[in-house]
């Protein structure tokens, strides 16, 4: 048995074999990486550790493309996206200690930014890691309707990612300076330009 196979089957039997309850997938974590305990479980170690509250950390960001050279810009250029974004971010209130998401078994969530909390409801989809947040209320968010995106674990990190345009565009809602931001997102957008395909979003920790 290979080494891949080794460690997919110590994640099966760490999430499958063993009782399974909401603290157990941080135990699960320690003795297998959390990509192949997912994918060997087709996305339920996600599902079950998404029922949590989770701080922010971080800018998310995933870039994808189509060709090799797009690849190598993608490489090069998330740690720089990531770094203009941390202070986009924070312009807007989403930074460390000021912003929190919390998703509960009933499917509701609740994101606090700073003074703010806006609430709604979620689904999550383990086979393909989607989510959906409908934000609910009569506040100006309500005009996104169901924002779709992508949950997954990072170690014991979790990542909330969508497409550029939308995520930048709830981070232009929920700020107070947009002047300023419309200025930065402007340097993010020309960074990007050259990649097929850009995910931005958060990473939380617990």
């Amino acid at each position: 048995m290979n080494r891949k196979r080794i460690w997919c089957a110590a994640a099966v039997l760490a999430v499958l074999c063993v009782p399974v309850r909401a603290q157990d997938w941080q135990s699960a974590l320690k003795s297998v990486a959390s990509n192949v305990a997912d994918k060997a479980t087709g996305g339920a170690l996600t599902q079950l550790a998404l029922v949590a509250t989770w701080n922010y950390m971080q800018p998310g960001v995933k870039l994808e493309s189509d060709n090799a050279v797009a690849d190598l810009a993608a490489s090069a250029t998330t740690a720089s996206l990531q770094s203009k974004l941390a202070g986009i971010y924070e312009k807007a209130g989403i930074k460390s200690g000021s912003c929190s998401v919390t998703f509960s078994k009933d499917s509701t969530f609740s994101l606090v930014i700073g003074s703010r909390t806006l609430k709604g409801t979620y689904a999550f989809e383990s086979a393909t890691h989607g989510i959906t947040l409908t934000f609910s209320g009569s506040g100006e968010l309500r005009k996104f309707g169901a924002m779709h995106g992508f949950a997954y674990l990072n170690g014991t990190d979790l990542q909330l990612l969508f497409s550029a345009a939308k995520a930048l565009s709830l981070v232009q809602q929920v700020g107070e300076k947009a002047a300023s931001l419309n200025s930065s997102l402007a340097t993010v957008n020309s960074l990007a330009s050259k990649i097929d395909n850009l995910y931005l979003g958060f990473e939380f920790a617990k």
